[in-house]
């Protein structure tokens, strides 16, 4: 047999009695600390430690079940919110251990990538997110129309992108702010630099890609719409 043992902190350690909801695990494991802006610490607005707990469940589960059809033998699995958390701050762990410092809450900027994050077009955001150099002089001769940036000492590197920071998404938001959203984002697709919209849910329920890909679940009050699971057919 194969049994499944979810909890809040693990059987062992002295938290092993404490309640656990959501909400508590992402403020013990440190993730509220590096989310939201840097005067607004904030939870993630999905249950992660719920969901993550349980996807950690089934994989253990999946191979415990592959286990037993070698050895016969059953296994209990136990799962423990906030040790999935914690294995998830790995990056502010190893940040906090070699550079000092975990990385600073960045809304939806990131503390070690620049450009990246919304930037603000005539009729709503954008979000863009250049990873590399390349993508940096794309982005900089065909759609912000300033090829002299690709050369300017102060953006030469993403390091010194992150360093001026603050002179630099100035000057993406000046281009950015006379176009229409749908513009900017042609001009980003042509260019392959990596973008996306800024969406509400109910532009989730409506996007494109999952179109097609909803299932009805069962409730007592009836059929409820879903996504479709992310795996099999």
């Amino acid at each position: 047999r194969v049994s499944v043992y979810s909890s809040g902190y693990g059987v062992e350690g002295p938290y092993r009695d404490r309640k656990a909801y959501d909400l508590l695990v992402q403020a013990e494991s440190g993730v509220i600390a590096v989310t939201g802006s840097p005067g607004a610490p904030a939870k993630v607005g999905i249950s992660i430690a719920d969901i993550a707990g349980g996807v950690y469940a089934f994989a253990q589960v999946l191979a415990a079940l592959r286990l037993r059809e070698r050895d016969g033998v059953g296994r209990r699995v136990d799962v423990a919110l906030f040790a999935v958390l914690a294995e998830w701050m790995s990056v502010p762990i190893l940040y906090q251990l070699y550079a000092g410092a975990a990385p600073p809450r960045m809304g939806m900027s990131h503390s070690t990538i620049a450009p990246y994050g919304p930037y603000r077009c005539a009729d709503g955001p954008v979000v863009v997110g250049v990873q590399n150099e390349k993508q940096w002089a794309a982005l900089c001769e065909r759609v912000l129309a300033r090829p002299e940036l690709v050369a300017d000492e102060r953006f030469a590197t993403n390091e010194r992108r992150v360093a001026h920071r603050a002179e630099l998404d100035p000057l993406i938001e000046e281009a950015f702010a006379t176009r229409p959203r749908r513009e900017i984002e042609a001009d980003l697709a042509v260019a392959d630099v990596p973008f996306g919209s800024l969406n509400g849910v109910a532009d989730l329920i409506a996007h494109p890609q999952l179109a097609g890909k909803w299932v009805e679940v069962g409730s007592p009050g009836g059929p409820i719409p879903a996504p479709r699971p992310p795996f099999g057919p």
